[in-house]
């Protein structure tokens, strides 16, 4: 599992003056908590990745209780409590939404398995993207509405959702390309495809389109880690494994205990953040470490 970000650097589209749109959503982000440093980052990988799929897997075992949830309690204080890996998921959606509404960078959801309150979402859609849409468009409210009020089941049918986000990027393939753009790809499971050979086979269709992909595991389960991590040796995009926040956090702390990983740097990589391992520490303290 990856212990730092891994993947080229973003190149720095905020050394230029920053437009008034670039005030506004900066602005946002530090409403929502987020320091300066890491706010123009985000920024910046809003441009370099101009639209994101985010997979979700709703499947039956995501109502396994040995999630956790970040809360806040009567006293300000935040804390952390057990939870299903459901309620996790659905913390790291909403956190998701909001970095999208606040930047303006269209990002789609798509879960695995229908659901009563909807299989495909849009928000932060701010009409600038030609991408075909398959999502319906929702706020914020609406998006926290509809999934706190889902509940997972069925199985986890990865390669059917992966080559619907191709069957989207390809034709936009040529255009980003050309712009030095990417889509970044977010598949957040917590098991393994219903079908092992198509979706390695889906994988690396992915691949050859210009791709983030970030695999946010909800599962510590040895068998899940250890197939997603052959996946990221064996294929060549760029590709990042992350666990949740504590994994990721005791892993970044072996390396570097004078760092803090901090839940919003952990927000900003799931979200599509890549960078080089030599700006690791940089990014930590960008993130307020």
């Amino acid at each position: 599992m990856a212990t730092v970000v891994q993947g080229m650097p973003v190149h720095r589209a905020i050394a230029a003056a920053p437009t008034t749109d670039d005030t506004e959503a900066l602005r946002r982000l530090i409403g929502l908590g987020f320091p300066a440093g890491l706010s123009h980052e985000l920024v910046a990988s809003a441009r370099e990745f101009p639209v994101r799929f985010m997979v979700v897997d709703n499947s039956g075992s995501m109502n396994m209780n040995d999630g956790t949830r970040i809360v806040r309690t009567p006293a300000g204080k935040t804390t952390a409590i057990k939870a299903s890996r459901w309620n996790e998921l659905v913390d790291t959606i909403l956190g998701i939404g909001e970095l999208a509404t606040a930047l303006g960078a269209r990002t789609d959801f798509y879960l695995l398995n229908p659901s009563p309150h909807g299989q495909f979402l849009m928000t932060g859609d701010d009409g600038s993207t030609s991408f075909g849409r398959i999502g319906q468009p929702v706020n914020m409210p609406e998006l926290k509405r509809r999934f706190q009020a889902m509940s997972p089941s069925g199985g986890t049918p990865l390669t059917e959702a992966v080559m619907r986000v191709i069957s989207l990027i390809e034709p936009e393939a040529a255009t980003l390309r050309a712009s030095g753009q990417k889509a970044a790809v977010v598949l957040a499971t917590d098991g393994l495809p219903n079908d092992r050979v198509s979706f390695l086979e889906a994988l690396r269709q992915l691949q050859r389109l210009p791709v983030w992909l970030v695999v946010r595991l909800c599962t510590d389960d040895d068998a899940v880690v250890g197939y997603w991590n052959d996946l990221d040796a064996q294929l060549e995009c760029d590709m990042e494994v992350l666990d949740d926040l504590f994994g990721e956090g005791a892993e970044v702390h072996q390396l570097n205990s004078w760092l803090r990983y901090s839940p919003l740097l952990h927000k900003a990589r799931t979200f599509g953040l890549p960078r080089s391992e030599e700006h690791t520490s940089e990014l930590q303290s960008l993130a307020g470490s």
